[in-house]
Parts: C-alpha cells; sequence; structure tokens
C-alpha cells in the first residue's frame, strides 16, 4: 500500500473508532458478490478502504460506480487491499462492490464515510483530552488485534505449505508404491507364464 493509502486507512480507523465511519466485515463465499451503497450530494467525497483475508486473498475485484451504473469511478483487481477518494459529479445513489472470484471462502473488512458525515461529527463532537486519550487507546488496541490477525494468516499460510508439500511428497511415495507393486505384478505373471511354457514343453516331449 502507497504512503497516501496508508494515512487515509489510518485516518478511516480513526473515524470508525469515533463512529463516524461505516465498518462491515462480510464473508464472499465462492463467486459472491457484494455491494455497498450510499446517497451522496455533488461534489460531496466519498471515502473508502478495504482490505481481503482468506486463502486466495487476491481473488476478490472491487469497482466504485456512480448513479448512472455506467461510469466506474474506482477498480481494483488482484490486489488484497485497496482505497478510494472520490468527489461526486452529480447527486444520487454510489455502490462499492466486491466479486469474490475464487472458490474459496474471503472475508472482506470495509470501511467508509462520506464528506457530510465528517461535517456533521465535527458540528455536535468537540475534541477533548479525555477523546483524545480515548482514541490513542483504541488504537492500540487495534493495531494488536491487527498484529495477532497478521501471526495468525502468517501461521495459516505457513501450515497451508507445510501440508501442500507433505501432500505432494506422499503423493509421490504413492505413486512410487503403486509403480513397483504393479511392476512386481508383471514379473511375477511373466515368470509364471514362462514356468508354465517350458512344462508344457517337458510334457510335449514325454508325450512323442
Amino acid at each position: 500500500m502507497s504512503r497516501s493509502s496508508s494515512v487515509g486507512l489510518l485516518s478511516i480507523v480513526i473515524l470508525a473508532l469515533l463512529g463516524t465511519a461505516s465498518a462491515i466485515t462480510v464473508a464472499l463465499d465462492g463467486t459472491d458478490v457484494f455491494c455497498f451503497y450510499k446517497d451522496l450530494h455533488k461534489e460531496e467525497r466519498f471515502i473508502g478502504s478495504y482490505v481481503v483475508s482468506g486463502y486466495h486473498e487476491t481473488a476478490v475485484t472491487s469497482f466504485v460506480a456512480g448513479p448512472n451504473q455506467v461510469d466506474v469511478l474506482y477498480t481494483n483487481e488482484q490486489d488484497r487491499e485497496g482505497y478510494w477518494d472520490i468527489k461526486a459529479e452529480e447527486s444520487g445513489e454510489y455502490r462499492a462492490c466486491f466479486r469474490n472470484l475464487d472458490d474459496s471462502e474471503n472475508y472482506l473488512s470495509l470501511v467508509v464515510y462520506t464528506e457530510n458525515e465528517i461535517n456533521a461529527f465535527a458540528d455536535t463532537h468537540h475534541v477533548t483530552p479525555a477523546s483524545i486519550d480515548y482514541v490513542g487507546y483504541s488504537l492500540n488496541e487495534t493495531f494488536v488485534q491487527l498484529r495477532e490477525i497478521s501471526d495468525n494468516l502468517n501461521f495459516q499460510r505457513t501450515r497451508e505449505q507445510i501440508h501442500g508439500e507433505n501432500l505432494e511428497t506422499l503423493d509421490s511415495k504413492i505413486t512410487w508404491s503403486a509403480f513397483f507393486k504393479v511392476l512386481s505384478l508383471v514379473l511375477i505373471a511373466a515368470g509364471q507364464a514362462y514356468i508354465l511354457t517350458g512344462m508344457f514343453k517337458v510334457k510335449g516331449k514325454n508325450l512323442v
């Protein structure tokens, strides 16, 4: 993720902790589509960020479309995370959609907000030392949880890699074992056929 995206994501996390942004986590099964809708006024900013977790994290594509459902204002493919900051060219309903292109299940964590929501929050709330302390504490807890999630994901990747290597080794052993068994059966059958042929030849000579 770029520096601007990181700053945007951090801002959205803070806003989510303050209750201003909409934070959603959904499970996307194979080929599922999830859309989030937001009503915007003309020239209002629509900001969002998301992270995908799962076995195939880069299998989720995303796009943001305007009220006419034709103009695509943002798109992202083969990337496990994304960030957009769009200014509405016209009033209406905007949508952010996500599609899972893989058969395996992936999880989408999405945070979105609009400029009007930020302004409304600023008009009704005042920043105090207590609120700053709360945000700092919440951020620390959030980062600890994110680190735990990252560690768990790394553990799962390592485990899947080890299991995959073990399965490949086991498959190779089974293949070679089956090959040698078939070869042994062929040699035994050939030996038996050779012995029986010799016996018939001996009996034929005795009869003569």
